[in-house]
């Protein structure tokens, strides 16, 4: 009885422990006034931007296919952000590239897993002449052909904040849901979920106090837009997170 006590007491500190371990980040929640129109009228609302900063000493930082034959049309070969829940339930978890206009996400641009391209630089593309890159430890937000010296990258784009200085979108000002991943001037990696907003109120808010992005690039957005992890022992789920992505990247406490 004794000894299946002292097994039950360590249980639940280990519990805690891999709780608290999956926990070792910053929550950021600020909400942006926006403007939504149709034809008929126009309204202002309040779009809610979520952060989740983390310190790249104390993570692992990875990037993964979510499938593993890159031209299947099998759906059931290729998993939503809630299914990669499952096989990594103590990380955190964001969509991270594009994909094609199709019926199942054959990606577009470069994705680099463990130093071996599964898929090549699209060098035509110029939307998605970024990458985010890392080794494992040090993130950064590269040109994408500037990327042999990582171990995982994922080309997207466009590309919000770079050296302090914010893009500006003509083109682009429609609202839809958001991710995106940032890097301060203290070499945090913060990752964005946010409600439906333009790509220019988002590099505007990531410019500021609560955010002070450096560099930032935005990720696959509108229904491929998710983002998975756990606080206060609460499992948060924001976006689509049951549509298919074509790759996520993956924090996790070293």
């Amino acid at each position: 009885m004794q000894n299946s006590f002292k097994y039950v007491i360590l249980l639940c500190i280990l519990n805690t422990q891999l709780i608290l371990a999956s926990e070792s980040f910053e929550e950021i929640i600020v909400f942006k006034s926006i403007t939504t129109s149709n034809e008929a009228s126009s309204s202002s609302k309040k779009a809610r931007i979520t952060g989740l900063k983390v310190d790249p000493a104390s993570h692992m930082i990875s990037i993964h296919s979510t499938y593993k034959d890159l031209f299947t049309t099998d759906q059931s070969q290729i998993y939503s952000l809630s299914e990669m829940a499952k096989k990594y339930p103590h990380s955190i978890l964001i969509n991270a590239g594009f994909s094609t206009e199709t019926d199942f996400p054959i990606p577009r641009g470069g994705l680099l897993v463990k130093k071996t391209w599964l898929n090549p630089i699209d060098e035509k593309d110029m939307s998605m002449a970024w990458a985010f890159c890392t080794s494992g430890k040090t993130p950064s937000i590269v040109k994408a052909n500037e990327t042999k010296a990582f171990d995982y990258c994922v080309q997207t784009g466009p590309i919000l904040i770079k050296d302090g200085i914010r893009s500006t979108f003509e083109t682009s000002k429609k609202n839809h849901q958001r991710s995106a991943v940032c890097i301060n001037e203290d070499h945090d990696l913060i990752l964005i979920q946010s409600d439906a907003i333009s790509l220019n109120d988002l590099s505007q808010t990531l410019l500021q106090d609560s955010f002070q992005c450096k560099d930032a690039l935005s990720l696959r957005g509108a229904y491929q837009s998710a983002l998975i992890y756990r606080h206060q022992g609460e499992s948060k789920r924001l976006g689509e997170v049951n549509n298919t992505i074509p790759s996520v990247i993956k924090i996790e406490k070293r």
